[in-house]
């Protein structure tokens, strides 16, 4: 219940404490389970307020997982940016969507000026992250070198994720896991 801004403000009195509650959960290689419960919250956009299309969510998670999801990617990145493709675009610094299509229209140009064919499928990623199978994703990270140690801090973050959702202050649905 520590707000980001009282994080923020205690920084430097909380980061040894945070440290070795860090260090701990790696050295453990588990996430704690505390951590794991995220709360969706519907957002107003535009419109109609009677409309749930006007709506979009968010979600809610605890301080200290998101700055740990925070440290752990940047390591992450770190370690394995260098091995992926130079195609993959996605959270990676100096890409993004639009370099992506300027990349793709580029590469398109050249093609139609060589007069060869283009084809073009389009599907929709949106939910892409939500649908990721995390034996995969963890083979694929083992692949890239990532240690026993550190798979096994994976496992456990994706393991025993619940939701709810809340409407207001106080108005909440019941825990739900995450598939």
């Amino acid at each position: 219940m520590i707000s980001p801004k009282a994080l923020k403000i205690g920084a430097k009195e909380i980061a040894p404490s945070l440290t070795r509650m860090f260090n701990a959960c790696i050295d453990k290689g588990t996430w704690p389970s505390n951590w794991k419960k995220a709360e969706w919250s519907p957002i107003f956009k535009k419109g109609d307020p009677l409309y749930d299309e006007n709506y979009r969510p968010i979600t809610i998670q605890p301080i200290f997982n998101k700055v740990f999801e925070e440290i752990l990617n940047k390591q992450l990145y770190h370690a394995i940016n260098d091995t992926l493709s130079e195609h993959l675009t996605a959270y990676r610094k100096r890409n993004s969507c639009e370099t992506a299509l300027i990349k793709l229209t580029e590469h398109w140009r050249t093609a139609l000026d060589s007069r060869q064919l283009i084809g073009l499928l389009s599907t929709d990623m949106s939910k892409a992250f939500d649908l990721l199978h995390h034996p995969l994703l963890l083979a694929k990270l083992k692949s890239y070198g990532l240690d026993i140690h550190s798979l096994e801090l994976m496992h456990s973050y994706f393991n025993g994720r619940y939701n709810r959702v809340k409407l207001g202050n106080d108005t909440t649905s019941s825990w739900k896991p995450t598939c």
